[in-house]
C-alpha cells in the first residue's frame, strides 16, 4: 500500500504491486520494525494487511458473514484456525 500514485516493478525476486489507499485506511494498523544497524521498516499487522486486501478486491462485496468467511478460507485460502488468532476489535473501530 502507498500513498502516492499505485505502481507495479518487475525485479529479480518477482512483481512487486503497491496500490494507493488514502488516509486515514493507510495508516492503520502499520507497525514500526527495528532492523540491524539502527534501521526501520513499518510492517502491515496481519489485520492490516487483510483489510488491505479486502478494499482493493475490484467487484467485491461482502453482504453477509457467510460470504465473508467464503472468501477468506475458499478464495484467499487462509487457514480456518488462523482466523480466530486476528484481533478483530482493531478492525471493527
Amino acid at each position: 500500500m502507498t500513498t502516492k500514485a499505485s505502481r507495479s516493478f518487475n525485479t529479480v525476486l518477482g512483481m512487486f504491486t503497491y496500490t494507493r489507499l488514502p488516509l486515514p485506511y493507510y495508516s492503520f494498523g502499520l507497525k514500526m520494525l527495528r532492523l540491524p544497524s539502527n534501521q526501520y521498516a513499518m510492517v502491515a499487522s496481519l489485520e492490516k494487511a487483510l483489510c488491505d486486501k479486502i478494499i482493493t478486491t475490484s467487484g467485491l462485496t461482502l453482504r453477509s458473514v457467510r460470504n465473508a468467511y467464503d472468501f477468506l478460507v475458499e478464495d484467499l485460502r487462509i487457514d480456518e484456525s488462523s482466523l480466530n488468532d486476528l484481533h478483530t476489535d482493531m478492525i471493527k473501530g
